[in-house]
């Protein structure tokens, strides 16, 4: 049986081209923040859904919440160890009394031209 490797690639989406079609949302300088020496980017779905607060929030600030979804990630990363994929839940606050827990799949992928997802050094 063939591995991944084995096929050809009839069509790739680069992590560029998402970020500027708004499919992904840079948040690079905040994962260097974080202790990640890699670029991150995270889905506009759980950003714009979970890490922008919401309307009934007001006053919140979204840059915690980045801040919280990043910091959970690389606490997974690093005692996941050498896996490309981790998976973890972590509650926003919605409205002043209710919250919503959501399971966040980080993934180590592909870089903006295609190469592998990782730094070495």
């Amino acid at each position: 049986m063939a591995n991944d490797h084995d096929w050809p690639i009839i069509y790739a989406y680069t992590r560029k081209q998402a970020i500027k079609d708004g499919v992904l949302i840079d948040v690079t300088g905040q994962a260097r923040q974080t202790g990640f020496r890699i670029p991150g980017a995270v889905t506009d779905h759980l950003f714009r859904g979970y890490v922008e607060p919401p309307d009934a929030l007001d006053g919140y600030v979204c840059q915690r919440r980045v801040h919280d979804v990043l910091f959970l990630a690389y606490c997974g990363a690093r005692k996941a160890g050498g896996t490309d994929r981790i998976e973890y839940d972590i509650a926003f606050q919605m409205v002043p009394d209710k919250s919503e827990t959501v399971r966040i799949i980080a993934v180590v992928g592909p870089g903006d031209a295609g190469e592998p997802g990782h730094d070495n050094s």
